[in-house]
């Protein structure tokens, strides 16, 4: 299967610009593409799904066990002709004990890597950073490189006669002029959400007619032809699923779902229903189990404060032993109340007993390794692999905490989230199970 792995120096570099455009590109010209984000990031992949018409997984090899990470790439490779990956960080980084890389996905694939270079502070240096990368690691080679943040001519005359000159094998793919690029507007934990542009669709579009002028758009296609990747059937991965009917929050606030795992519980058996916390909306009568998903709930506390049918239906679930989980965003909403930034305290929900701060913020991001220290659902009682991402800091903690968690090192443990009757919740955003668990 044909497929390519867009990727960057560094963070920063455009690559999430140039997936996009590249992406909607090749769907107008009617070729049926999917699309994956490395490691873990909800937002990226939104913009993704949009750009392509089909849902972006991501691919994470330090969370996600060996038979997880196949049965996505399978998945993909059968619902299109060509992959589009895009990497995370630099070519290179990954976890702290240096594993999961946008090279080490490449490895796997064997899909050719196209690796966006940002020239703004750069002349003749670009050669030496292409070259490093393409030599650093004899298996990990560059197929083609597309020049992003280019000055004036005079600038784009040094970049090429250097690369030309001393890595003549690695075709200019692209070249990006600084007024072409598009920003995209970001907050603390990315890029804004698809869903909150006004009209996405025009972006992408613009993005897409962005790179039909500047890159070769048939090079990079031919360059995807080149390696015929093939992931043996692997079978999707399976999770235990929360309930029979799965009740899913879904709007501005809450929509950090990785697809594979509600895809997993579907293929368990689970119908899937979707509620709007922000419209004041219960879950469906019918829905024996309630995940609150990630999200931003400090950018709407006045509104979630007053959403009595919302709060007053999961505390309802609650009563009747209903399985209700949240996950940083959702398990805010479950605490007693968030301080947001103005100060000011906004009461949630109240089915755990913490409280959540935004007044003071401290930046917490990490992958982790879980286990739940008293399994009383099957859809905790596996170790877990995930990550912590959060601006938040929690006043008068859980009494009993949901989760024991360790860092990636191995060096660092505590807990996480809380537990009351068949409320569960904590900042941890699961991945996949412990890949000792197959």
């Amino acid at each position: 299967m044909a497929g390519i792995i867009i990727a960057g120096t560094h963070s920063g570099t455009g690559k999430t610009t140039v997936t996009m455009g590249m992406l909607r590109a090749f769907k107008n010209q009617g070729i049926r593409v999917a699309a994956a984000k490395v490691g873990p990031d909800y937002i990226d992949p939104a913009f993704h799904r949009i750009a392509s018409g089909n849902a972006c997984y991501n691919i994470d090899l330090w969370a996600m066990r060996n038979s997880t990470v196949h049965g996505i790439l399978h998945h993909l490779q059968c619902q299109s002709d060509m992959v589009v990956i895009e990497g995370v960080m630099g070519l290179f980084d990954g976890a702290a004990d240096g594993g999961g890389s946008t090279a080490d996905v490449a490895r796997l694939t064997g899909y050719p890597i196209i690796l966006v270079v940002d020239c703004a502070k750069h002349s003749t240096s670009v050669a030496a950073i292409v070259q490093g990368f393409d030599s650093l690691v004899p298996d990990v080679r560059i197929a083609g490189v597309i020049l992003n943040k280019v000055g004036s001519k005079k600038h784009r005359y040094m970049l090429t006669q250097s690369l030309k000159t001393h890595v003549p094998h690695i075709p200019i793919m692209g070249v990006i002029d600084n007024n072409t690029h598009i920003h995209l507007p970001s907050r603390h934990l990315g890029l804004v959400q698809g869903v909150e542009h006004g009209d996405v669709n025009r972006l992408l579009d613009t993005l897409a007619d962005m790179c039909i002028n500047n890159i070769d758009v048939s090079a990079v296609s031919r360059c995807a032809d080149t390696v015929q990747s093939f992931i043996p059937p692997t079978p999707f991965p399976m999770y235990p699923p929360l309930g029979t009917h799965i009740a899913i929050s879904r709007d501005t606030a809450f929509q950090f779902l990785y697809p594979h795992v509600r895809k997993a519980w579907q293929q368990a058996g689970a119908v899937i229903s979707y509620f709007s916390p922000l419209s004041n909306q219960a879950p469906h009568p019918d829905a024996d189990a309630v995940y609150l998903c990630g999200g931003y709930p400090e950018l709407h506390l006045p509104i979630l404060a007053q959403a009595h049918t919302f709060k007053t239906a999961i505390r309802q679930a609650v009563a009747n032993n209903i399985p209700v989980y949240g996950e940083c965003g959702g398990y805010m909403v479950m605490g007693r109340a968030i301080i947001g930034a103005d100060k000011v305290r906004y009461n949630m929900i109240g089915v755990l007993d913490h409280t959540t701060d935004f007044s003071r913020t401290q930046r917490t991001l990490c992958y982790q390794t879980a286990r739940a220290i008293q399994p009383s659902h099957s859809a905790f009682d596996a170790p877990m692999q995930g990550h912590r991402f959060h601006y938040a800091t929690v006043k008068a903690p859980p009494k009993t905490p949901f989760i024991q968690v360790q860092n990636t090192y191995g060096t660092e443990s505590g807990v996480d989230g809380g537990v009351q009757g068949s409320a569960y919740g904590a900042f941890f955003h699961m991945i996949d199970y412990h890949p000792e668990n197959g």
